[in-house]
């Protein structure tokens, strides 16, 4: 379990009921669509409750924050020898700051391209705009795909605490 620094403290639990089911291995990562802060009727302590979940891909959220998110910003540092992006988001007004092993080129430039022309078909003719969604699926399906292989994802932490990929030989540097 690894919430977002903005929830952390408190016990972060998900409903039962909600839409992600229990995954039989650690390799994927559960998003919430809603989390509801909860404190217990004497105002003496508090948990986060998760619901409208969804089971997706684990390495899928840099990818995600880099080409979607507008307040997350990279820069890239060199860590024992290895190429590295410091990802730097800002969730409920928390900053969060997490390394991962740089991605390989093509995955850099896919990222790029489609953060580069988010919401850019907003006002444009029909054409352009259906030019625009189709390059944009091409992109996200091709990084799926990346997702969808056994191994390390395209962008490893630096270092996950069950795995320790710190120092593995599983870099995705390029």
């Amino acid at each position: 379990q690894h919430p977002r620094k903005c929830y952390d403290g408190p016990p972060f639990r998900l409903i039962n009921s909600s839409l992600a089911t229990p995954v039989p291995s650690d390799e994927a990562t559960v998003v919430a669509g809603d989390i509801l802060p909860c404190m217990d009727h004497k105002r003496t302590s508090m948990s986060y409750v998760a619901t409208k979940c969804s089971v997706v891909p684990r390495g899928i959220l840099p990818l995600v924050l880099c080409a979607t998110y507008p307040a997350t910003k990279h820069e890239v540092v060199q860590l024992h020898g290895d190429k590295v992006w410091r990802i730097t988001t800002q969730i409920h007004g928390v900053k969060d700051e997490e390394d991962y092993f740089a991605p390989k080129d093509d995955v850099e430039k896919a990222l790029s391209t489609i953060r580069e022309k988010m919401d850019t078909e907003f006002g444009m003719p029909q054409v352009q705009r259906q030019n625009i969604a189709e390059e944009r699926r091409a992109l996200v399906l091709k990084l799926m795909r990346l997702l969808d292989t056994s191994g390390d994802p395209p962008m490893p932490l630096v270092h996950d605490e069950e795995r320790n990929l710190e120092g593995s030989a599983g870099k995705s540097s390029g």
